[in-house]
């Protein structure tokens, strides 16, 4: 008993240990994803709204930004220090930012933004490694190049940062409504802190033919970039070439398909196989016994 009684001590102290050395990692961690959400249009300032989720180094709260699609100048509406000094002091000045959030992106002073299928508007993605980014001695990350065009026609050239050399880079198409321009966000692996976090940026295209403009999805609010309908997978042309996601889906389907009836397939044929066996061992002892009796 008094073995048994020691043996739970040792685990919880184990358990507690561990806890312990967790917090302390978590403490430590500086780095984060940084996410972008809420892609809407301002057609009386011709402007993209969105929200950065910036969720390493200080940690700012969430941060409205806007892009001119004419002047293509980024600005933001509240700076991370504005927010802190101006409402984030206690409870109720913390829900009065949220409320000017809300307010921002309430229709009809903005329009959210449909993604669309990028392959279906035959727009095509080359990305080249361009080479190191040293930020300095110890921080190192990849540069690197894309290449937009539609139709054969390069519509747009996108220098961004990554990580490693053979990551995936996920493209996202956004229709801006009434205009020619397209907003396209980039996820990637984008800061190597700590083996690498996700990171999403926006960018505006312009002069884009629109073949296509059924919806595929809208903006999430997920924590963390996804793959979905309409994406571009693209990794560097060194490493691999271009694939696109629903070529990706459809194959998994099959093959889910393929497995999934698969099993039952198996089953009746060894149902059938025992049932037929079965009938055929009854015929042949019926057939036996008839030839004793003779």
């Amino acid at each position: 008993m008094k073995f048994r009684v020691m043996n739970k001590i040792s685990i919880l102290f184990v358990v507690a240990l561990f806890l312990l050395m967790s917090a302390s990692n978590v403490s430590a961690t500086v780095g984060g994803p940084t996410t972008i959400d809420r892609l809407s249009y301002s057609p009386n300032e011709n402007s993209l709204y969105y929200v950065v989720h910036d969720g390493g180094g200080r940690g700012c709260p969430p941060i409205i930004e806007k892009i001119n699609l004419s002047t293509k100048e980024r600005t933001q509406l509240k700076s991370c220090d504005e927010i802190e000094s101006t409402y984030y002091r206690d409870e109720s000045s913390a829900a009065r930012y949220i409320q000017f959030l809300e307010d921002t992106f309430k229709y009809p002073n903005v329009k959210t933004l449909s993604i669309i299928s990028l392959s279906r508007n035959n727009i095509s993605i080359l990305v080249d490694y361009v080479g190191e980014h040293r930020f300095d001695e110890y921080n190192v990350s990849s540069d690197f190049r894309a290449t937009i065009s539609q139709d054969n026609q390069k519509k747009g050239v996108i220098d961004f940062i990554g990580c490693y050399e053979d990551q995936p880079n996920v493209f996202k198409g956004y229709i801006i409504p009434d205009t020619y321009n397209m907003a396209v966000e980039i996820s990637r692996i984008g800061d190597c802190f700590e083996g690498g976090y996700a990171k999403d940026d926006v960018y505006i295209l312009d002069d884009i033919n629109f073949q296509d403009i059924n919806p595929v999805g809208y903006y999430n609010y997920s924590s963390e970039p996804g793959v979905h309908r309409g994406n571009l997978v693209v990794f560097a042309q060194d490493s691999k070439t271009v694939s696109s996601v629903p070529s990706k889906i459809e194959t998994i389907e099959k093959n889910r398909f393929t497995s999934i009836w698969w099993i039952p397939a198996l089953m009746v044929g060894l149902v059938v196989g025992f049932m037929v066996g079965h009938k055929t061992r009854n015929k042949s002892a019926q057939e036996f016994a008839a030839k004793e009796q003779n």
